[in-house]
């Protein structure tokens, strides 16, 4: 028998959105001090949006406010929580991994795997904005609002409003209860242990059997957090003079509004599983025909449980979530068998049987043929079915609070206030209890050329058809989609909130089964490899996937991606095709290699015209590696990351903070590492 021992420690501390030039503001209506929607308290009419007077007019102006600035034409009071919130969190994880084998006879041997694994985070976010949880409020119940005749009122001052005083909605961002911070502990426990072996029947073949116990629980320790309730009673008995109209303004006030959150998760998967092959069931022109048949038994639980206060919708900075309790089996049998049917030409025919506790049955086919005519050239296709079952994050996932950019074409073609420039919105995502499974289609044809042994081409087409496919819509896809809708008479996408003065109260954005998902293209791959005599070997390898049509549409018809070659005010990218080249070099104990990425450039198209109305560039990355083998079986592999320390494309006039395209490209610039394996 033996063994194999692994240890790996990573660590990576949090990047700052301060820590980039471009990510460094970030502006949000949910200020400190903060603004208001006014309103008519006899009729509800909309009057207009007013900031606090403290607010200053640019950043940096006021000791007090320094995060703060007049917005939308000095009517908002914006605060730049990139000054304080981290782009991505600090990890610390260490793992332990164990792989073994035993020989019990000659045709029998133990085998098991253990996996001990813990991951500690840590994120900082801005401090809260006061969104959520509000009974009553006017703003669709998640703002915090302020009566007419409140005190503390700012439009009771006849000289700046003639009409007033007015009923109030409020934009106010928390930052006297000092910022949110999360604590993350994940820890994994996962061990199988199972026997396998070789038989002679059916031209001899072998089995497995095989049983998996696995655990993940997840923990999130939230501070800076706060009762929604607390807020609004402050207000409501004059406690709080948020506008410090009467000068009496206390932020230790706000301090007592403070609230920690508590989430737990956890996924309990056994499961039990064994195959059995025959390697020449029968025998065919090309050859021996061989089998595959294999089962598998799956059991899950899973529960989230989120702390009362948060459960209930009481905190704002959040949006809480639901308590889940879950379970799911699943059995499984498949089997796949080869065909040559002649001399260069196969078939492989595979079938697998699904039976799911809340998704019912399903069989799934799969064939694909190999034809290789002479000796330098391949043919090769395929045609498959598929059938995936929601998962539990699917399902359940806990609501989270987020607020996302994009542009409201509707809101700033009919005049709605502070709505023409990509702002950020209120939006829910999470899980979604309603969700049908996801079925599949998809083909694939190709052709690999080997002219010689150190040189080949390969060129495939795929495509892809989901019906019901699972995804999280965008969010500028589905204000598009509001946008389309009303223009054409209806009432507007559903998922989009609108308050009485056609303003965006929040978005909700759960997952769902789009009805349409439809993608195909095609990928290019070369490779060659020479060998340099005393200046060592060189292995080049070129990669090129072009994406020819990308169409997703949600079940209330809103594209749930960006087309081709395009990208969104989201942040949300799809570019035309992505290309590298690999260059790898070895001589004795040492080696090389150097890679290059390209992203090309790609459009933004304002949905209201159909016109191309800004760019995003194109972004080169270039990865650099060496290894030295020591005498001892060890390896040492240094390299960096992005060398140059490019950032990527920059885009301030569709896109807002953090003005890249997140879901393509990345902020870490030049990422040096270090690390050394040891063989026993």
């Amino acid at each position: 028998g033996n063994i194999t021992f692994v240890v790996d420690h990573f660590e990576r501390d949090q990047l700052f959105n301060r820590d980039r030039d471009f990510t460094s503001v970030g502006l949000s209506v949910f200020g400190f001090p903060g603004s208001f929607y006014a309103f008519d308290p006899n009729n509800g009419t909309f009057i207009g949006t007013f900031a606090d007077a403290r607010c200053p007019q640019n950043l940096g102006d006021s000791q007090e406010f320094p995060n703060s600035l007049l917005r939308f034409g000095g009517v908002i009071c914006g605060f730049n929580y990139a000054a304080t919130s981290a782009h991505s969190a600090q990890i610390r994880r260490d793992t332990v991994f164990i792989n073994a084998n035993y020989q019990i006879t000659d045709d029998i041997r133990f085998k098991t795997r253990a996996t001990v694994s813990r991951v500690d985070g840590f994120g900082r976010y801005a401090p809260a904005p006061a969104a959520g949880g509000i009974p009553g409020g006017g703003g669709g119940g998640l703002f915090p609002t302020m009566g007419a005749n409140n005190p503390n009122n700012p439009t009771q001052d006849p000289n700046l409003f003639p009409g007033g005083p007015y009923d109030l909605w409020i934009f106010y961002r928390n930052v006297p209860g000092g910022p949110r911070d999360s604590h993350t502990t994940d820890t994994l426990t996962d061990l199988l242990v199972g026997i396998e072996g070789y038989h002679e029947f059916a031209g001899g073949g072998d089995w497995q059997l095989n049983v998996n116990h696995a655990r993940n629980k997840n923990v999130d320790l939230g501070t800076g957090y706060g009762f929604g309730s607390l807020l609004q009673q402050a207000i409501d008995d004059g406690t709080f003079d948020l506008f410090n109209v009467n000068g009496n303004y206390d932020p230790a006030v706000a301090q007592t509004f403070g609230h920690e959150t508590v989430f737990e998760a956890q996924v309990i998967n056994f499961s039990v599983d064994g195959q059995v092959s025959f390697d020449e069931l029968f025998t065919m022109d090309g050859g021996a025909v061989p089998l595959v048949v294999g089962f598998e038994y799956n059991d899950l639980d899973f529960y989230q449980v989120n702390d009362p206060q948060s459960n209930s919708g009481n905190v704002f900075g959040t949006s809480g979530g639901d308590n889940i309790f879950a379970a799911r089996f699943r059995k499984s049998v498949y089997a796949e068998m080869v065909l040559p049917v002649f001399e260069g030409f196969e078939a492989d025919i595979a079938v697998r049987y699904d039976q799911y506790s809340d998704f019912g049955n399903t069989v799934n086919p799969k064939v694909s043929f190999s034809y290789r005519p002479t000796d330098d050239l391949l043919l090769r296709a395929s045609y498959g079915e598929g059938f995936r079952a929601p998962n539990m994050d699917d399902l359940y996932g806990n609501r989270s609070q987020s607020f996302n950019s994009a542009f409201d074409h509707w809101g700033c073609d009919n005049g709605v206030p502070n709505t023409c420039q990509t702002t950020q919105y209120q939006n829910f995502i999470g899980g979604n209890p309603d969700l049908d499974a996801e079925t599949s289609k998809g083909y694939t044809a190709g052709v690999v050329y080997a002219p010689t042994q150190d040189l080949s081409f390969s060129l495939s087409y795929y495509n892809i058809e989901l019906d019901g496919g699972i995804a999280q819509p965008s969010l500028q896809g589905i204000l598009d989609n509001d946008n389309r809708i009303r223009r054409a008479g209806g009432a507007g996408d559903p998922r989009v909130h609108r308050n009485n003065n056609g303003g965006i109260s929040f978005v909700d954005r759960f997952a769902a089964n789009l009805a349409t998902f439809e993608t195909d293209g095609i990928d290019f791959e070369a490779r060659y490899k020479l060998d340099a005599g005393n200046l060592g070997a060189f292995d080049f390898l070129f990669e090129t996937s072009w994406v020819l049509s990308f169409d997703s549409i949600d079940e209330n018809g809103a594209a749930a991606d960006v087309g081709v070659g395009e990208f969104f005010a989201d942040g949300t990218a799809q570019p035309e095709y992505r290309s590298s080249m690999l260059v790898q070099w070895s001589m004795g104990d040492i080696g090389a290699a150097m890679q290059v990425n390209y992203v090309p450039a790609m459009d933004h198209v304002n949905t209201s015209t159909g016109q191309i109305d800004d760019t995003l560039d194109s972004w080169t990355t270039v990865n650099l590696q060496f290894t030295y083998s020591t005498p001892w079986n060890g390896k040492v592999i240094v390299g960096a990351r992005n060398i140059a320390n490019e950032d990527p494309p920059v885009n301030t006039t569709t896109l807002d903070s953090p003005f890249y395209a997140s879901s393509i490209h990345d902020i870490w610039g030049r990422v040096p590492y270090l690390r050394y394996e040891q063989s026993f």
